[in-house]
């Protein structure tokens, strides 16, 4: 028998803002007792608890490394493609982070004709 501890899932290894009403979560997790990696939506109920959507990925972890290579493709062809910014010139706020923020934001000031602030 190991003397090491048993791994407690989920992992919570990354999370960001989707829009106003969602977050993004990656996690290591366990499923039929199969190590898998996580990939989802996640939304608030009534009772402000974070809940998962039914849209996401859950693939078992053993496609990790080739997730991870997909992923920094479409990373170094969009950033040659002009379609996001490097890191660094991000904005730190959180308004407009994504292009469908943005697009709201723009719909809003614009309704019926005349601008808002």
């Amino acid at each position: 028998m190991s003397d090491k501890p048993a791994t407690v899932y989920p992992i919570v290894v990354a999370e960001w803002q989707r829009n106003s009403r969602e977050i993004v979560r990656v996690a290591l997790d366990s499923f039929n007792n199969r190590e898998t990696i996580d990939i989802r939506s996640w939304w608030r109920d009534n009772e402000d608890n974070w809940r998962p959507g039914r849209g996401g990925l859950t693939l078992a972890v053993k496609h990790l490394p080739a997730l991870a290579e997909g992923l920094a493709g479409a990373l170094q062809r969009a950033r040659a493609l002009g379609l996001v910014e490097p890191v660094t010139n991000i904005k730190s706020s959180t308004t407009d982070k994504t292009a469908a923020e943005r697009q709201r934001r723009y719909r809003e000031r614009h309704r019926n004709g005349g601008v808002t602030a």
